[in-house]
């Protein structure tokens, strides 16, 4: 085999050391302990080391390692596109509920082009509350081309949805599951109810 060469009474195939098979397992260990998968660790392993079957060892390494299979089933993270920029104030608003802080609940909207924020302390979470507040935001600020909420019964119903259309608004709902996709009026509003 002119393939293998000793070099300080190491055994070397090409510029890789043969490992004998006692220190198999730890090369192993050694080669995954960054648990960056089983691609990754074939590349590290194929550059500085061999033995017959290494990327059967290092494939049944990767499937045997527990964090590596809680990463693995874990679904891939969705992208989030963001929602395009309005062209004036009041054009698009996000709408929801905050509390109960300190028993009262809050009607939250926040204006998409200028993080204007509105709130407005509701004494119930009805449908006819939420028509009536949001009247009162479209008198003051104008009508929006564009309100989004999350699929809340309130801003769900059918009451609400004829009070929107009869004022020409288009309603969007966010995809259940995905509160963040409302945008600006989803940070966390307990602030409200710390103490300073």
């Amino acid at each position: 085999m002119d393939e293998l060469t000793v070099i300080s009474d190491c055994i070397i195939w090409h510029d890789r050391v043969v490992i004998p098979p006692s220190l198999r397992s730890r090369v192993l260990q050694l080669v995954h302990s960054t648990h960056l998968g089983e691609t990754y660790s074939k590349s590290v392993a194929r550059s500085i080391v061999w033995w017959p079957g290494i990327d059967e060892d290092v494939r049944n390494t990767v499937r045997q390692c527990v964090p590596c299979q809680l990463a693995a089933s874990s679904p891939p993270r969705t992208y989030i596109s963001p929602w395009p920029a309005p062209n004036s104030a009041w054009e698009r608003i996000h709408l929801d509920y905050a509390g109960p802080v300190d028993g009262k609940n809050y009607l939250l909207a926040v204006d998409a082009f200028s993080g204007w924020p509105v709130i407005k302390l509701v004494p119930n979470l009805s449908a006819t509350t939420l028509k009536i507040h949001v009247r009162y935001m479209f008198a003051e600020y104008g009508l929006p081309e564009v309100i989004v909420s999350d699929n809340g019964r309130q801003f769900a119903s059918t009451e609400f949805e004829n009070f929107l259309e009869l004022n020409g608004v288009k309603h969007l709902f966010s995809p259940p599951w995905h509160p963040s996709s409302n945008g600006l009026v989803e940070p966390d509003w307990s602030i409200l109810s710390k103490d300073y």
